[in-house]
């Protein structure tokens, strides 16, 4: 199984990274098209992607305050990877890329009202008008 680096920003420049590898498309498009996601830091994107069948690898980085509930949350949901940047970062972090975590869904269940994306929770909304 490959994974692949997706980097949904749109207003910022990655000069170090090849225009190939930046993906353009929101990201509910795509759910689909890659087979795991990676993520640095909680946010709306994470609990999106944790509410897909899709594996996750989360590197902690240490840049954001994480509640220790969440945290354990996002450790049984994802393929959680403590960074140290004192170590070979390239070893910490392909070590992990063959593991694939079955999903339990504590994450979404334990701080989302649905296992539902935005978009549909959006759409179920607007459906009705």
């Amino acid at each position: 199984m490959a994974f692949h680096l997706n980097i949904t920003k749109t207003n910022l420049d990655y000069d170090f990274l090849s225009q190939k590898l930046i993906e353009k498309k929101i990201l509910d498009q795509c759910f689909k098209d890659y087979d795991g996601f990676i993520f640095d830091y909680v946010s709306t994107a994470l609990a999106e992607t944790l509410a897909t069948k899709n594996n996750v690898f989360f590197f902690d980085i240490g840049n954001r305050k994480i509640t220790k509930e969440a945290l354990i949350k996002i450790k049984q949901d994802t393929n959680y990877i403590k960074i140290d940047f004192n170590q070979d970062l390239q070893q910490q972090i392909a070590q992990n890329f063959d593991k694939s975590k079955s999903r339990s869904f504590s994450y979404i269940d334990t701080f989302s009202n649905s296992r539902k994306t935005t978009k549909d929770v959006i759409n179920n909304i607007l459906k009705d008008f």
